[in-house]
């Protein structure tokens, strides 16, 4: 073996007399070069062994993981979920459509296998009849896959959403497209919304010979008229009982119901930009109403109406609004609901943000007109939901008006009044802590039956949280029997959402916590 020397003059003469040295040398540095080839290739058939290995891993832990021990049942349910609701527009993108259905049946092959066994999935249909001269490729594409919807859905009920042109005539394509492949279907139409209103509606209209299936309805009230005006189909609809009536062209004729229509059979009503006049007259021919939707009403120049509408069975109304002027409309004079349990009041977003003064005359709530809406109607109320700019004292008051509700909803709204202060919660406390100078004097418990508030917050909330955990423990009374004696309600859940003291000081709301272990519901998210 080849040993080093040092340079030394006798070193370099000992190497040249032991010439033998320097080839044992080059053949150790060729050992070397090829035990180096060796270890490599082994190095790299290890990392390819490994890099298999971590695959076979990989794909060992997809199978093993918890959405592969789903049962398909649970499954389905996901998928009915995700494509619960109508499509009103195809998202279409360099004609890349994208739709739930579509996109679940492509993650794997058990996916694609629930998704094609799930006729359901597949029977929200969007039939787009507008011409659009640059987006023919997206037309046709759309009716292939029409086709292909109608197909996987088998004979389960239809969502079908139909979009008609202006100028369209009976000897187009999109006619006869929709003649061939929709119009035998319509035995089938579970929901149907036609939107925009046209006149060439009525000649798809006259098509139609059965509506069996048909559920829900959503139109234009202009569109409602050319219906009705062309067909008395509507009344063989036996099975529907939910309409949504909007209009956004000003194109109302009358201010009568549209006829004929089979109004006594709605249960669930939704009214968009219409005018008192219009909406007024429609809730009179509906006296099996019990859910009620009213979304920016409009004002109107018709006289005043005097007659009462009584809804014996209304159950449910939300009320949204963009102006609070809108709450002295005339619905809230003229509606008698003695069967109403659950209430929503909420203003839009949009305008929510805009600075509102509560505590001045003009955007003060008509206390009156809901004062005297109660006492005429007589009703329990349960659920009340307020999303809207109020001043404390307005709110504490008009929650005396519903000594029986069991649940409080509280949305902050964005504007720089706030809802949710210190005297607002204080005025929640069964023994009455706001100071003097505040507006509301009652001395009986506000809403004594209360089980459960959520309270919605943004930023910059003024309460003070052991305002609310004051209030809280005032309200948390286990003992029935003590309970029955002071006349309050056991608080039964507290939900705090927006709060972001919460997050920045965790102990916050510990109190609270505390409270949970005991049996209070406590959320603060």
């Amino acid at each position: 073996m080849w040993q080093p020397y040092h340079f030394s003059p006798e070193g370099i003469n000992r190497i040249r007399r032991d010439s033998p040295t320097v080839a044992d040398a080059e053949k150790d540095l060729a050992d070397y070069d090829t035990e180096i080839v060796r270890l490599e290739t082994t190095i790299s058939a290890l990392k390819h062994k490994r890099t298999h290995l971590e695959r076979y891993l990989a794909n060992c832990r997809s199978l093993l993981s918890p959405i592969r021990r789903l049962p398909l049942e649970i499954l389905t349910l996901v998928f009915l979920y995700l494509c619960r609701e109508p499509i009103k527009e195809f998202g279409i993108s360099d004609f890349d459509i994208a739709l739930p259905a579509f996109d679940l049946s492509q993650v794997c092959a058990i996916w694609r296998e629930v998704a094609l066994n799930t006729p359901a999935i597949w029977s929200n249909v969007l039939f787009d009849l507008k011409k659009r001269f640059c987006f023919q490729q997206k037309i046709n594409l759309s009716h292939s896959l029409i086709r292909l919807c109608l197909e996987r859905s088998s004979q389960v009920p239809l969502n079908l959403t139909l979009s008609p042109d202006f100028d369209m005539d009976t000897d187009s394509d999109r006619y006869a497209t929709f003649h061939e492949v929709l119009r035998p279907t319509s035995h089938r139409w579970r929901s149907l919304t036609i939107s925009p209103h046209t006149d060439n509606i009525a000649s798809l209209w006259s098509q139609i010979t059965d509506l069996s299936s048909l559920e829900s309805l959503e139109v234009a009230v202009e569109t409602l008229e050319l219906l009705s005006g062309s067909s008395s189909i509507l009344c063989q609809a036996s099975h529907l009982h939910s309409l949504h009536l909007s209009s956004f062209y000003d194109l109302i004729d009358s201010t009568d119901p549209p006829r004929p229509f089979p109004w006594a059979q709605i249960s669930t009503l939704s009214f968009s930009w219409l005018p008192s006049d219009i909406y007024l007259p429609i809730l009179c021919e509906c006296p099996n109403l019990t859910n009620l939707f009213l979304w920016h009403p409009c004002g109107s120049d018709s006289e005043d109406r005097t007659d009462l509408i009584t809804l014996d069975r209304l159950n449910h109304w939300e009320f949204n609004f963009y102006w609070i002027e809108t709450l002295n409309s005339d619905i809230f004079s003229m509606l008698t609901a003695p069967a109403l349990k659950h209430l929503t009041i909420a203003m839009s977003r949009l305008f929510a943000r805009a600075p509102i003064d509560c505590t001045k005359s003009e955007t003060r709530w008509p206390l009156d007109i809901f004062s005297k809406f109660a006492a005429r109607s007589r009703f329990s109320l349960t659920t009340l939901c307020i999303d809207s700019p109020i001043a404390e004292s307005d709110f504490l008051s008009l929650l005396r008006l519903f000594p029986d509700l069991t649940e409080l909803d509280i949305t902050e709204p964005y504007s720089y009044h706030k809802v949710i202060t210190d005297n607002f919660l204080n005025g929640l406390h069964p023994t009455r802590l706001t100071g003097d100078s505040f507006e509301d004097r009652s001395t009986t418990p506000c809403i004594p039956r209360l089980l459960h508030l959520s309270l919605y917050v943004h930023a910059g909330s003024p309460f003070r949280p052991e305002t609310l955990i004051e209030m809280v423990k005032s309200r948390w009374i286990p003992d029935p029997l003590y309970s029955s004696q002071v006349g309050i309600a056991c608080l039964r859940s507290i939900k705090v959402i927006g709060d972001k003291r919460a997050t920045e000081e965790p102990l916050t709301y510990k109190p609270l916590m505390e409270l949970e272990k005991v049996g209070l519901r406590v959320e603060i998210l």
